[in-house]
C-alpha cells in the first residue's frame, strides 16, 4: 500500500483530508492540556486559601497539606532554609530554589509549568516569616472535560476508521489487482513464462477489473497458443533461422541454426553476423544490413557459415527486413539452408558418374516400359551402337533373332515379374563379329518398393571364355601333374620320415659318444695323474721310473691321438680342415702306419703282413696316414691275440684299391650300412668294449675328400675294409 502511495492519487488525498485533522487534534490536545493544568492550580491555590483561613500554626498547616495525597508541600524560612518538603515525588532543585527566589521577592506563587506549585508569605500568624508552597503533578484529569475528551477520541477514531477502511478498500479493489497486472507483465517480459503472467481471478475483486484480468488472461493464452504454433513451427522448419534486432546482434534462432552451427540458442544469442560467418569479407555479409534493396539483388546467395569446431558450413541463404507495426526497421531475418549434405550427395553422384562414364563393364539403363534411356561408352565400345542409335528402342530381349530363345524367354520374364537375371549370352557387334557378356538385370526400386526402372551391366567376356576353356585343358594337366607330385611328395615324406628316425638314432649315436669319450680322456688322464704322483712320492729305482714314463708317455699319445681324432673330424664336418694334396706313394704311407702301430701290435701278438702296393697317386699324406692308422689300429683291437692283419692292395684302370683285412669276428650284418657313421659304436667282441665312434667316421671324411669310397665286408673269419682312390684327382677337378 505504502509503495503504491506515490502511484495512486487516492493515498494522497486521504493524507491530504488526514494530515489537517492529526495537527488540529495536536494542537487541541495540547490546549486542553494547558487548560486543565491552569484549572488544577486554580484549584490548588484555592485549597492554600482556604487551609490558610483555618488560622493554625504552619506546622499544622504543613501536617493537614502532607495528609492529602495528590500533593506535596514546601516551607521555608525567610533566610531561604527549606523547613519542610513533602516526600511526594522528587522535585528538581531547580524548581525548588525559582520558587524560593519568587515568593521572597514578594507576590504569589502561581504556577503550572512544569509543575503546578502556588505559594504564600506566612508573615500575618504573628511568628517569624516563613513560605509555605503546595504544588502537585500537571496533566491531571478534570472530570469537567471527560465528555469533551469521549467526544473528541470518538471523532478521531471515527475518522481514522473511515480513512483506514477506504485505504484498505482501493488497496484490495484497485491497487493489488494491478499490482498483480504490473507485476505478471514484468514477469511476461523478462522469461516470456505465460503461466507465470496469469493471474489468479479469485485475487481480484473489483468487478471492472475483474473484466478486464480475464480478458487479460485470455489473451495471454491466445498469445501462449499462438506463440506455441509458431515456437513449433519456428524449430520444426529444416532450414535455420536467425533473427537479428537492431542493434545488428542476433536476438533468436530456431533448433535448425543451433544443430546448423553446432551452438546452443544461448551461445548464440548476441552473436553478430561477422561472428557466425566463415569469412567476413564475402559480399552478402557488408550488403544485408537494413538495405530495402537486399532481397532483389539477393533474393538467395551462397554463403559460408562458420561451425562451433571451425568447420566451414556452406548454405543456401536469404535474407528479409523485419518491419515494426509503426513502420519503424526492426532488424533482419537470416534464413539459411545446409548445403553440406546436398553437396556430399552431389559429389557422390558426380563420382557415380564418372564411374559409370569411365567404368569398362557396359551399362544401360531401361525405362519401366523396357525401352533404353542411357547406354555408357564402354557399351558403346562393346556393341558398336551409339546411345543416339539405342535411345527409345527396346533391348535385345524384347527381339527374337537377337539371342537364344531360351535365355531370351527367360530374361524377358525376370523383366516382365520385376526380378533380377544374371548370366553369358553371346552376342553379334555391329560389326558382324560374335563375342561372349556377362548380363545381368536389376530393377530400380525406390521407397515403397516401387520399381521406376531397370539397370543392365553387359560385360564384355569373350578373352574370359577363351581363357576358361584354356584353363579347363590345363587343369586336367594339372590334375595329372598334382597327382604325380603328391607320388613324389609322398616318397619325399618317407625320406623324410627315414632321415629323421636318423637324425634321432644320430642323437641317442651321439649321447653314448660323449659318454665313451668322456671315458677314453679320463682313463689315459687318471693314468697318467696316477704314475706322476706315484714317482713323486714314492722312491723307486731307475728302472721303475723308465717304466712309469713309458706308460705316462703312451697315455699321452694316446690321448693326443684322440683328441686330434675328434677335432680333425669336427674341423672335416665345418669344412675347415684344408687338404694338402701332392703326389703321395701310399707304401710310404702304410709304412709310417705300421710303425706307429707296432707297439700295440706287439702288446697282442699280432703280425701286421704288409703287402707293397706300389701306388702312387695325388693324395694329402698326413690325412692318408691317419686314416691308414685308424684302420689297422681299429684291426689290431678287434683282432685275437697271436692272429695276422693283412694289409695289401690291388689296381684297376682307373682307381687305386687300399684292403685291410683283420681275422676277427667281423661286424655284425645289420652294422655294416651304419659303421662309418658318426659317434656309431662297435663292441669288441674280445673285450667286450666299444670305441669312441670317431675313427671310422673320419675315416671315412678322408677318403670322401680323395674323391673316394670305403665300406665294409665280413670274410671268414674277419672282416676286410676297402679304401678305393681315384688315380687321378686333377681329372676329377681337385
Amino acid at each position: 500500500m505504502f509503495s503504491g502511495a506515490r502511484r495512486y492519487p487516492f493515498y494522497t488525498f486521504l493524507l491530504v483530508i488526514a494530515l489537517p485533522l492529526w495537527i488540529t487534534g495536536l494542537v487541541v490536545q495540547h490546549e486542553l492540556n494547558h487548560l486543565t493544568d491552569k484549572l488544577a492550580a486554580a484549584r490548588l491555590f484555592a485549597v492554600l486559601q482556604g487551609d490558610l483561613l483555618q488560622e493554625i500554626s504552619p506546622e499544622a498547616l504543613t501536617s493537614v497539606a502532607t495528609q492529602r495525597g495528590n500533593q506535596g508541600v514546601l516551607r521555608f524560612s525567610a533566610s531561604g532554609e527549606t523547613l519542610f518538603l513533602s516526600p511526594l515525588s522528587e522535585v528538581p532543585n531547580g524548581d525548588i530554589e525559582r520558587w524560593k527566589r519568587r515568593l521572597r521577592s514578594g507576590g504569589t506563587l502561581l504556577e503550572n509549568d512544569p509543575l503546578i506549585a502556588v505559594g504564600v508569605t506566612l508573615d500575618k500568624t504573628g511568628g517569624p516569616k516563613e513560605y509555605l508552597i503546595y504544588f502537585g503533578l500537571t496533566g491531571q484529569k478534570q472530570p469537567e472535560f471527560d465528555q469533551f475528551y469521549r467526544l473528541f477520541w470518538l471523532m478521531a477514531g471515527f475518522g481514522a476508521l473511515v480513512s483506514g477502511l477506504a485505504g484498505g478498500y482501493y488497496y484490495y479493489r484497485v491497487q493489488r489487482p494491478v499490482g498483480l497486472v504490473l507485476a505478471g507483465d514484468r514477469r511476461f517480459a523478462e522469461s516470456k513464462d505465460v503461466v507465470a503472467a496469469m493471474i489468479d481471478l479469485e485475487l481480484v475483486k473489483n468487478h471492472d477489473l475483474h473484466e478486464m484480468v480475464d480478458s487479460r488472461n485470455r489473451l495471454l493464452k491466445q498469445i501462449f497458443l499462438d506463440h506455441s504454433r509458431h515456437e513449433v513451427i519456428f524449430n520444426s522448419l529444416h532450414d535455420g533461422l536467425f533473427i537479428f534486432g537492431a542493434d545488428q546482434r542476433i536476438i533468436h534462432v530456431n533448433f535448425s541454426a543451433s544443430m546448423l552451427l553446432g551452438r546452443s540458442a544461448r551461445e548464440l544469442i548476441g552473436l553478430k553476423v561477422s561472428d557466425i560467418a566463415f569469412d567476413a569479407s564475402q559480399e552478402w555479409v557488408s550488403a544485408w544490413w537494413n538495405n530495402y534493396g537486399f532481397s532483389s539483388k539477393f533474393p538467395t546467395f551462397q554463403a559460408s557459415l562458420q561451425a562451433k569446431t571451425g568447420q566451414e558450413i556452406p548454405v543456401l541463404g536469404s535474407g528479409e527486413m523485419l518491419i515494426s507495426p509503426t513502420g519503424q526497421f526492426d532488424g533482419m531475418l537470416l534464413v539459411c539452408r545446409d548445403l553440406s549434405q546436398a553437396k556430399a550427395l552431389q559429389q557422390q553422384v558426380d563420382v557415380l558418374s564418372k564411374v559409370t562414364e569411365q567404368s569398362p563393364v557396359g551399362v544401360m539403363v531401361l525405362a519401366v516400359d523396357g525401352r533404353i534411356e542411357y547406354i555408357n561408352p564402354a557399351l558403346e565400345r562393346i556393341t558398336g551402337r551409339s546411345l543416339d542409335e539405342l535411345k527409345g528402342d527396346l533391348p535385345l530381349f524384347f527381339k527374337t533373332d537377337c539371342m537364344a530363345e531360351g535365355q531370351r524367354l527367360e530374361i524377358l520374364d525376370a523383366f516382365m515379374s520385376q526380378q533380377s537375371w544374371e548370366g553369358e549370352i553371346q552376342r553379334v557387334r555391329k560389326s558382324g563379329e560374335s563375342y561372349w557378356e556377362r548380363f545381368i538385370l536389376s530393377p530400380i526400386v525406390e521407397k515403397k518398393d516401387k520399381v521406376v526402372g531397370f539397370t543392365v551391366l553387359r560385360e564384355e567376356i569373350t578373352q574370359a571364355k577363351q581363357f576358361q576353356e584354356l584353363l579347363t585343358r590345363n587343369n586336367k594337366e594339372l590334375e595329372k601333374l598334382v597327382e604325380s607330385r603328391v607320388a613324389d611328395l609322398k616318397e619325399t615324406t618317407d625320406r623324410l620320415s627315414d632321415a629323421n628316425q636318423k637324425l634321432e638314432s644320430l642323437d641317442r649315436l651321439k649321447d653314448e659318444f660323449l659318454a665313451t669319450v668322456s671315458h677314453e680322456l679320463r682313463t689315459p688322464l687318471s693314468a697318467i695323474i696316477g704314475y706322476a704322483e706315484n714317482m713323486l712320492d714314492l722312491p723307486m729305482p731307475r728302472e721303475t721310473e723308465e717304466s712309469f714314463l713309458k706308460i705316462i708317455i703312451g697315455e699321452g699319445e694316446r690321448l693326443a691321438l684322440l683328441i686330434n681324432e675328434i677335432l680333425d673330424a669336427s674341423a672335416l664336418v665345418a669344412g675347415k680342415l684344408k687338404m694338402q694334396f701332392e703326389q703321395t706313394l701310399l707304401d710310404h704311407v702304410i709304412a709310417q702306419a705300421v710303425q706307429t702301430l707296432s707297439g700295440l701290435a706287439q702288446s697282442k701278438d699280432v703280425v701286421l703282413q704288409v703287402e707293397l702296393t706300389h701306388f702312387e697317386f695325388l693324395g694329402d699324406p698326413n690325412r692318408l696316414l691317419q686314416l691308414v692308422i685308424n684302420l689297422v689300429g681299429n684291426a689290431i683291437k678287434f683282432t685275437p691275440e697271436s692272429s695276422t692283419v693283412r694289409i695289401y692292395g690291388e689296381m684297376t684302370e682307373t682307381n687305386c684299391v687300399l684292403k685291410i683285412r683283420d681275422q676277427g669276428v667281423g661286424v655284425p650284418q645289420e652294422a655294416l650300412a651304419q659303421i662309418f657313421d658318426r659317434f656309431k659304436q662297435i663292441a669288441n667282441p674280445v673285450s667286450q668294449k666299444k670305441g669312441t665312434g670317431i675313427g671310422l667316421a673320419l675315416a671315412k671324411m678322408i677318403v670322401e675328400a680323395h674323391r673316394g669310397q670305403i665300406w665294409a665286408e665280413n670274410r671268414n673269419p674277419g672282416a676286410l675294409f676297402i679304401c678305393e682312390f681315384p688315380r687321378n684327382l686333377k681329372e676329377l677337378g681337385c
